[in-house]
Formats: C-alpha cells, structure tokens, sequence
C-alpha cells in the first residue's frame, strides 16, 4: 500500500480552511486505497482531534512551542523550514533506510 503523508497546520488564528480541504483530499485518496498519515504542529486549535477521528494517523511537530508567535519574525529565515525538516525526520514512520546500506 502506497503512503501519502501531508503536511498541513491549524491553530486558533488560521489553517483551519486549510486542513479541512486536506482532509477531502485524504479521503478520496484512501478510497483509492492510499495510506494517509498527517503531520500537523502542536498548536491550540490544530484539530488533530478531528483528523484522528476521522482515522487518519497524526504526527505532531513541537517546535513552535518554543516561539512566541506573536512577535516572531520569519521573514528571509529558514529557521521554522529546518525545524519542521528535522522533527519529521525524527517521525518513526518516516525514516528512510540507511542509504549506505546495500545489503538488500
């Protein structure tokens, strides 16, 4: 079975348009007969609630815990890219075999 993951954010400001148009798509695709992961940061109202009712794995990013939000300047830095890069690479399901690795 083939995996889709998305990646896509909600909080009490904005996203939830955004993750309720994700979550149409992730349903036509496991009719499909995808497998649908989604990784969404942990946030007040990221409704990762609503995805895991829905059924669909959900994998959390914690490090906008760390930021006030509110005065964080993001414009021209790729600090929160790396971020988000490095925690879903920590995401279990997601590791990518050793690429050395030609015993296979």
């Amino acid at each position: 079975m083939q995996r889709v993951v998305i990646r896509a954010d909600a909080s009490l400001r904005s996203g939830t348009g955004h993750i309720m148009r994700c979550l149409v798509l992730a349903n036509e695709l496991k009719q499909l007969g995808f497998q649908i992961h989604f990784i969404s940061c942990e946030v007040p109202g990221n409704l990762c609630a609503q995805l895991v009712q829905c059924g669909y794995p959900v994998h959390q990013l914690s490090y906008l815990q760390t930021l006030d939000l509110d005065n964080y300047d993001q414009s021209g830095s790729t600090e929160l890219w790396q971020k988000d890069l490095d925690q879903t690479r920590e995401i279990p399901t997601f590791r990518r075999a050793n690429s050395m690795d030609n015993s296979r």
